[in-house]
């Protein structure tokens, strides 16, 4: 194992689709599709096992962007992800 060269949490800022988010936020899938959920599901996939934070601005709403964390262009909200103690090593 290599040297720790970083401990802490991280903050990221992603382009979240609103449709998303009841599933994101409250684990409630019953407004998305099949398609859909996939799509979430990888986006979960991809922060894998450690524990994260989302967090949505207050009266946030919703802006069209051609570049979402996920899926195709659609009305998205700048979301806060913060990744609860993360560890970095150097490769050995």
């Amino acid at each position: 194992m290599g040297s720790l060269i970083y401990k802490g949490n991280i903050k990221v800022t992603e382009a979240l689709p609103c449709w998303s988010l009841s599933m994101i936020i409250n684990g409630d899938s019953s407004s998305l599709n099949e398609d859909d959920i996939t799509l979430v599901n990888r986006w979960f996939e991809f922060w894998g096992e450690r524990e994260y934070i989302v967090g949505v601005p207050d009266n946030a709403e919703g802006s069209f962007t051609s570049r979402p964390a996920f899926g195709l262009p659609c009305d998205c909200i700048d979301c806060t992800i913060v990744l609860v103690d993360v560890e970095m090593r150097t490769r050995k």
